[in-house]
């Protein structure tokens, strides 16, 4: 889904035609306002959106989108171009600024890096958000068997390490792996790593 955002309608309509042409589905707005009243941000999105709008300007509406669970990438567009304003949309995260008037090819091209950008940084928080769900399954003890597992430690260095019997461990890891729906350590260093832990050094 792409948005479009601008309050100029002629503006909003070549932008939806163009990029309706190009395949894509597209939604429009008048204002910021509506914008965050009406649009749904639950999956990879896209918005295009102007710079100068009465109300909340797209600056101010770039830094209320970074508050949502799964912003959306942001192409902007300005009539009044401006090289500080154009570089404090992109310190914000907007993947492209393009003056208007703009081609049409131009603006197809920045929606096709937005949209992959999105669908990128979609598909790593939920894979984050999972990851961590899952370890969220764990008992007390089990987190810590699990963190000496993904350091590569076996059974009998983890019992050393944490003063239990052998075999606890390996009862401990096998309700790991159950739970973790795993099927060997490299399934749970993966894990770790979409969850964003960072083992501690051996």
């Amino acid at each position: 889904m792409v948005h479009v955002v601008d309050d100029d309608p002629l503006v909003a309509r070549t932008v939806a035609r163009i990029l309706g042409r190009a395949g894509y589905r597209v939604q429009s707005y008048p204002s910021a306002k509506a914008f965050l009243d009406g649009a749904s941000l639950t999956g990879p999105s896209c918005v295009v959106l102007d710079v100068h709008m009465p109300g909340m300007t797209g600056l101010e509406l770039q830094a209320e989108l970074v508050q949502v669970a799964h912003p959306p990438a942001i192409v902007f567009l300005s009539g009044a171009d401006s090289v500080g304003v154009a570089v404090e949309a992109m310190k914000g995260g907007a993947v492209d600024f393009l003056a208007k008037p703009f081609e049409a090819r131009a603006l197809v091209a920045a929606v096709e890096r937005a949209v992959g950008a999105a669908r990128r940084r979609y598909e790593t928080r939920t894979g984050t958000e999972s990851a961590r769900a899952l370890l969220g399954r764990l008992s007390p003890r089990e987190r810590e068997v699990f963190s000496l597992l993904v350091q590569g430690l076996r059974s009998k260095e983890i019992a050393g390490r944490l003063g239990a019997a052998v075999k606890t461990v390996s009862i401990h890891r096998g309700r790991i792996m159950d739970k973790l729906e795993a099927s060997s350590v490299a399934d749970l260093v993966r894990i770790a790593e979409r969850a964003g832990e960072d083992p501690p050094a051996r």
